[in-house]
């Protein structure tokens, strides 16, 4: 268990280190607050409109996912390593 004295560092010992998590944080040390780097401002937060952008060529049109669906079934298939590096030069943060 984390020292009751909760410092950022026993916080995060307690959670990574020791891997409790940060349920298991609340769950099991009850803190009256948490250090802010385990609050996700809600601009960062994922949503669902975040997940869908406009087509990218166009800007209308259908929605697209902004995180593309790979099918890797057949990793022998070159188009699965072609859409891998698509993927990773173009999705947006």
């Amino acid at each position: 268990m984390a020292p009751i004295g909760l410092t950022d560092v026993a916080i995060t010992d307690f959670v990574v280190n020791q891997r409790h998590g940060v349920k298991g944080l609340v769950d099991i040390i009850s803190p009256k607050t948490l250090p802010s780097c385990y609050f996700q401002l809600p601009e960062k937060r994922v949503t669902t409109e975040r997940l869908i952008m406009e087509s990218p060529t166009t800007g209308k049109g259908p929605a697209l996912p902004v995180i593309p669906v790979i099918d890797v079934s057949d990793w022998k298939n070159p188009s699965v390593e072609e859409e891998i590096c698509e993927a990773a030069a173009t999705v947006r943060h």
